[in-house]
């Protein structure tokens, strides 16, 4: 009888459920009673979800998800939308903050508006131009984010997003 391959054993032993459970729970406990071990998982994982191939695939899933889910993206349009109606300081410093930058700039801005396919180099540009606005206005990125929170509870409790 010719031995089967490690592969087929592991297999084999992972349908029997009591082992899996006696594995998982011992698994857990070596974690929870090793500090050092616990650092280095956690460490082994931000390294992961560092890597620009990790982010590709979760952008792509998130890409994914909103086609599928519609509602889902409608939900986040609101949230956004409701937040700045919320932070018109906010929108006032943005509005003047673009209207110092280069023409290029607001173009790239201009076609997003619109629904427009941007370049990569668009798309880099834009990015670079919030991270500018949050950078100039510190202040503000707490104030979004308190208004954002806000925005959410008062949809949970409307019973608009669980």
């Amino acid at each position: 009888i010719p031995k089967p391959k490690s592969n087929y054993h592991n297999l084999v032993n992972m349908n029997n459920e009591a082992k899996n459970n006696r594995i998982a729970e011992a698994s857990r406990q070596a974690i929870m009673n090793n500090p050092e071990a616990q650092q280095q998982r956690l460490a082994k994982a931000a390294e992961t979800h560092r890597t620009p191939e990790y982010r590709e695939k979760k952008r792509q899933e998130m890409i994914d998800f909103y086609r599928r889910e519609p509602a889902a993206a409608y939900r986040v349009h609101q949230i956004s939308q409701m937040t700045w109606d919320k932070c018109p300081q906010i929108k006032a410093a943005l509005a003047e903050f673009t209207y110092e930058q280069e023409g290029i700039l607001k173009k790239a801005l201009q076609d997003r508006t619109r629904g427009e396919k941007l370049d990569p180099a668009q798309k880099r540009m834009i990015a670079g131009y919030y991270k500018h606005f949050w950078e100039k206005y510190p202040e503000f990125r707490e104030q979004y984010r308190q208004a954002r929170l806000e925005v959410i509870e008062e949809m949970k409790k409307e019973g608009l997003i669980l």
